[in-house]
């Protein structure tokens, strides 16, 4: 474990180190207006180099994994620490703020079982538990609410001491704080250049609504454990008689239909958008596969409707930060208006689906997965499927040329774009 948090922090110093350097090599260039005295060059790999690295330490580095299932641990260590990370990256890449209201979510169920106890229970304990960290004898995961339910549990939890968590997380203040001051160094720069008048290419303004969402789940999650693959015991097998934890609910029913294909879609999009615990009574922790990749940890008072809102908001956030780049130069007008359409549909389709799902919070509360009320109200249940399928696809389109475009971009530049930061003229000096 310590081999591997050492070797963790030297793979993050060395990027930071690397994207400095980079960022001060020589390179040849035509003057530009804002050019000053003292300005340097820099090249397109210094601005690849220090763009990739930063949305890597953004969609790599600074994701906080759930504690992997029995079933997921046997198959590996490839499954484990490559595989599963390599699927919270792609949702990281399409859907950050799927990511972020993620964090939000773990970190408010952490504290609310802090709450439980708060002179024994600290915010590490309850991540524990928001995580699936915290298990059963018999390898159920413990939730929220079996510890509202059970104070014996809750003393349990707080028997195992803050560095007995430290010593199983692979994380530690130091790792996180090169990741942040990664994503810092670059906004940094990002901000010199804007202030000095010189362009940040399409590329750089991606990057900079990766490194702002690091941030913001830092922030929630900096007391979560990271990479524990071996979950605390409570000693004691779970009260469930009917033993429904040994496996997750099956969602492959033996015979297919259309009204089972369209709950399957139901199922996908909003587990993808929004969180694996939406729909957490469909698919929620097992025995066999411990909790959903996006899982919390049940907090029982925050309905669709927040949680919807919630990603919207932040979804909003990053469009607008792509928006930004509405005045940026593109190659092509073909490709400028492309970005400016897609830009636009990222920031303000958030708009009909807080409507949307506000209706539904309304009219049906219970009607959203129940097939027996939706024979009752099959023009709503198909109006509401309907908008979510035409959503959906247009939205990973849209997302999928808002990360092609910035490369594309690389080829034709904007005038400035070459000319480097004399930190000098920032800095206080003699």
């Amino acid at each position: 474990m310590p081999s591997y948090s050492f070797s963790r922090n030297i793979l993050l110093f060395i990027l930071s180190a690397l994207v400095y350097c980079s960022s001060c090599l020589p390179c040849d260039g035509t003057q530009t207006q804002s050019e000053q005295p003292g300005d340097s060059q820099r090249i397109t790999f210094n601005i690849l180099w220090s763009s990739l690295a930063t949305i890597f330490a953004c969609i790599w580095v600074a994701i906080h994994p759930n504690v992997p299932g029995p079933n997921l641990v046997n198959k590996g260590w490839f499954f484990v620490s490559v595989l599963r990370r390599a699927e919270l990256m792609v949702v990281t890449v399409l859907a950050p703020e799927v990511i972020t209201i993620w964090a939000f979510r773990q970190y408010f169920t952490a504290r609310s079982i802090h709450k439980l106890c708060p002179k024994e229970l600290s915010l590490k304990h309850g991540f524990l538990v928001s995580m699936g960290a915290f298990e059963y004898s018999d390898h159920c995961p413990v939730t929220r609410q079996n510890l509202e339910d059970d104070d014996d549990l809750v003393d349990r939890l707080s028997k195992i001491r803050k560095e007995e968590i430290d010593d199983r997380s692979k994380g530690d203040g130091l790792s996180k704080g090169l990741a942040i001051m990664q994503a810092t160094w670059f906004l940094m720069q990002c901000a010199a250049r804007l202030k000095r008048n010189l362009p940040i290419t399409i590329l750089e303004a991606v990057a900079i609504g990766y490194a702002v969402f690091t941030v913001i789940n830092y922030a929630a999650w900096w007391h979560k454990p990271l990479g524990i693959s071996i979950p605390f015991s409570a000693g004691i097998p779970s009260p469930f008689i009917d033993r429904q934890l040994e496996r997750p609910p099956n969602l492959f029913p033996q015979k297919l239909n259309a009204n089972y294909l369209l709950d399957w879609i139901d199922f996908r999009l909003l587990s993808t958008f929004f969180g694996g615990d939406v729909i957490d009574h469909i698919a929620g922790p097992s025995k066999d596969e411990g909790v959903p990749r996006l899982w919390s940890g049940h907090k029982n008072d925050v309905n669709l409707f927040y949680v919807v809102t919630s990603g919207a908001l932040f979804g909003t956030i990053f469009g607008a930060v792509h928006c930004a780049a509405w005045r940026s130069h593109f190659a092509t007008s073909i490709e400028r208006d492309l970005w400016r359409v897609s830009s636009l549909y990222i920031a303000l389709i958030p708009i009909p689906i807080i409507i949307m799902t506000f209706t539904v919070e309304k009219l049906a509360d219970r009607f959203r997965f129940n097939q027996s009320e939706e024979k009752d109200n099959p023009w709503f249940g198909g109006a509401y499927r309907l908008f979510w399928i035409l959503v959906y696809p247009v939205y990973i389109v849209a997302r999928g040329f808002l990360l092609l475009e910035p490369f594309l971009a690389m080829r034709s530049p904007p005038p400035g774009a070459f000319v480097d930061i004399a930190w000098t003229n920032f800095l206080p000096h003699i």
